[in-house]
């Protein structure tokens, strides 16, 4: 529930609302959002977020769209940052090396073709796109958001190691979260399962953690990850119906 907070913290400072909206309205949506990304694939669950801020807050259906799509820009060029650190420590194994690699070009890329977007409609002026747009000054608070919400998922795989007594070092932490990141970041399979398992399993063999019991310790962080999430399923949807 941290990570979802800081996602709907950083959701929050995208939406860049003169009359800020209220926060657990936000939360609720997020959550029931990551509910559906668990039953429906390519994240389509995401959906839920654009009606929540178009309908609910008055927001244009474009606007609400930017958002939710710079949220999600921004969740991919940190994730490559972290990839880019664990390539540059040399704790990315060969197996996930193209993956890693993959996903550090794939934020380069976002971050370059992000920025000329930007420039050119500065240059352009055209007032319709810049009010889709966030105001410079959100983008500091989108960052430290945006490190809390990695920072959150690492120090869940460490609990979680420590819970199952896997032994490891914290950068296996850090690795498993970008080979997660990377392996389930567009996925076919609704809620990445079968996945998440596959990737865990083969980020853990560079540890000699033997695959029955990275298996089990994966169908825990899958649990750990999700089932909180469900429980607070009818509590937010019967708060987005109000």
């Amino acid at each position: 529930m941290f990570t979802a907070a800081a996602i709907t913290a950083r959701w929050w400072l995208l939406l860049d609302r003169p009359r800020p909206p209220r926060f657990t309205l936000l939360f609720h949506a997020v959550i029931g959002s990551h509910v559906a990304n668990i039953v429906v694939p390519f994240r389509l669950g995401d959906g839920i977020r654009v009606v929540t801020a178009s309908q609910t807050l008055g927001l244009g259906l474009a606007r609400a769209t930017s958002a939710t799509l710079l949220e999600r820009l921004t969740e991919v060029v940190t994730a490559s940052s972290v990839a880019l650190t664990v390539l540059a420590l040399g704790l990315v194994p060969g197996w996930a090396a193209t993956a890693v690699t993959n996903l550090a070009w794939a934020g380069g890329g976002v971050l370059v073709a992000t920025a000329v977007a930007l420039l050119g409609v500065r240059r352009a002026r055209s007032r319709r796109v810049v009010a889709w747009l966030p105001a410079h000054a959100v983008w500091p608070g989108v960052v430290a958001a945006s490190a809390i919400v990695a920072a959150g998922s690492v120090i869940t795989n460490v609990l979680v190691f420590a819970a199952c007594d896997v032994t490891v070092p914290w950068s296996a932490a850090v690795l498993l979260m970008v080979t997660l990141q990377a392996g389930t970041m567009i996925v076919a399979v609704p809620g990445g399962l079968g996945v998440s398992q596959l990737v865990t399993v083969k980020t853990l063999e560079l540890w000699q953690v033997p695959p029955a019991e990275a298996f089990a310790l994966s169908l825990v962080l899958y649990a750990v990850a999700r089932l909180p999430k469900l429980a607070l399923l009818p509590w937010s949807m019967a708060h987005l119906k109000r």
